[in-house]
């Protein structure tokens, strides 16, 4: 007497439900309209295998009336080596993306380091994880170039004198040099207006002024940049500069 034959574990039935899509490979009848089982090509009693390429999905009316017979239909045969295949194509091009994302990943970690090796060229100091990760996000959003510009600009502007404040200052005005640089893409004045207000905010010693809508409001009554940044030059408030400004500008006519 044969001993009874091990059943297929689930995980070897979804595999091969998976491949074929859930479909009987005989009628074409779809889950969850008929009871899926799994079916032998070459039948067990013939001495067939539990391999997954001797096996087919086939709805219960197809596979209860198949009984021990041998699958004549190569067409079936034929769509189960094609979906194979398929499956082999879509591995193959899994390794691919995942080998491309691992190349990116390098790619980003070198270009920060080589921003890092920039910053630390500047002084004794080099930035640290926190600033490593503050380094990565500028670069998620600008290019390796203007990145490496607004170091020159920040540490050119702020590290006067090789000390650890100064450096902090500089790292920490990066950013913002990123984002002026970008917000003068499609503002041509602003680079202006906000030395202006650097000017102002150091001379009236309130270092978080902000007169960047009342400027443009005295350049929209007729006097210029340039002559706005003379006047801050001179004053010591915001309203010392404030009405300076629209005094030229009635003298120049012009208010």
């Amino acid at each position: 007497m044969s001993a009874a034959r091990k059943p297929l574990s689930k995980s070897v039935r979804f595999e091969v439900f998976k491949r074929d899509r859930f479909t009987c490979q005989y009628c074409g009848t779809k889950a969850p309209d008929v009871v899926l089982q799994v079916d032998h090509i070459h039948p067990v009693a013939d001495g067939g295998e539990d391999d997954i390429l001797n096996l087919v999905t086939a709805c219960a009316g197809c596979n209860g009336g198949k009984g021990a017979r041998r699958l004549d239909d190569t067409s079936v045969v034929e769509r189960q080596r094609l979906q194979i295949e398929e499956l082999e194509e879509r591995r193959q091009q899994l390794e691919m993306i995942l080998k491309w994302r691992e190349g990116l990943q390098q790619i980003k970690a070198d270009t920060a380091n080589e921003i890092a090796k920039a910053i630390g060229a500047r002084s004794a100091f080099y930035p640290n994880e926190n600033g490593m990760k503050d380094v990565r996000r500028w670069l998620n959003k600008y290019s390796f170039e203007e990145v490496l510009m607004a170091v020159d600009k920040a540490f050119d502007t702020y590290h006067t004198d090789d000390s650890a404040r100064t450096w902090g200052k500089a790292f920490s005005m990066i950013g913002r040099f990123l984002q002026i640089e970008k917000a003068a893409e499609t503002d041509p004045h602003i680079k202006q207006i906000l030395y202006i207000q650097g000017i102002l905010r150091k001379r009236a010693g309130e270092p978080r002024m902000n007169c960047v809508d009342a400027v443009r409001e005295i350049m929209a009554g007729g006097l210029s940049l340039d002559e706005m940044t003379e006047v801050a030059k001179r004053v010591d408030s915001w309203e010392d500069f404030d009405d300076a400004c629209w005094k030229l500008a009635k003298e120049k006519g012009v208010a």
